[in-house]
C-alpha cells in the first residue's frame, strides 16, 4: 500500500495503473507475455481470414497468403484466428475447422507440405499407427526445384 500511494500512475490508463504495483517478477511476466495490437492491417487480415473461413465450398477455394516482414505480427494474426477457430471433439470424430503450420526460415515446398501433413495424419491416426507414419522421411516431389531437391 505505501508503494501505492509513493507513485503517480496518473499518466497511465486506468486499466493497467493496478500492473504497476505488481511485484516485479509478475510485471516481467506480464511484459513478456504475447500481445493482441489491433492495428487497422492487422484487423483487416483477420477479416479476410475469417470471410474465407466462411466462403461456401466449392472446388477452386480463394486464398490468402499472409507476408511481411520479421516481427510484423504475422503469426500473432494466425494465433488469434486459430484460437477462434478451435477444435471440437464429437462422438465420433474430432472436427479441426483451422490447422496452423509455421513456415521454415527457408521454404522448402516439400518439407512444408511434408509438416502440414503430419498435422492432419495426426488427428486421424491413433497408437501404433501413429508411431510408425510419423518416422517416415518427408518425400521430395522435385517438381519445383526447391531446396530439397
Amino acid at each position: 500500500m505505501e508503494r501505492e500511494l509513493a507513485v503517480d500512475l496518473s499518466h497511465l490508463h486506468p486499466s493497467v495503473r493496478h500492473a504497476a504495483l505488481l511485484p516485479d517478477c509478475e510485471r516481467r511476466q506480464r511484459i513478456r507475455a504475447d500481445r493482441w495490437i489491433g492495428y487497422p492491417r492487422a484487423l483487416a487480415a483477420l477479416d479476410r481470414l475469417e470471410t474465407l473461413f466462411a466462403w461456401p465450398s466449392k472446388q477452386r477455394m480463394p486464398n490468402v497468403l499472409l507476408v511481411g516482414p520479421t516481427n510484423n505480427g504475422k503469426s500473432m494474426i494466425v494465433e488469434r484466428f486459430r484460437r477462434r477457430h478451435l477444435p471440437a471433439s464429437e462422438a465420433d470424430r474430432e472436427r479441426t475447422p483451422c490447422y496452423a503450420c509455421r513456415c521454415l526460415p527457408i521454404l522448402r515446398c516439400c518439407a512444408f507440405m511434408w509438416r502440414c501433413s503430419r498435422r492432419l495424419v495426426r488427428r486421424c491416426l491413433r497408437g501404433d499407427d501413429w508411431r510408425r507414419w510419423k518416422d517416415w522421411p518427408y518425400p521430395c516431389c522435385g517438381k519445383w526445384k526447391c531446396a530439397c531437391w
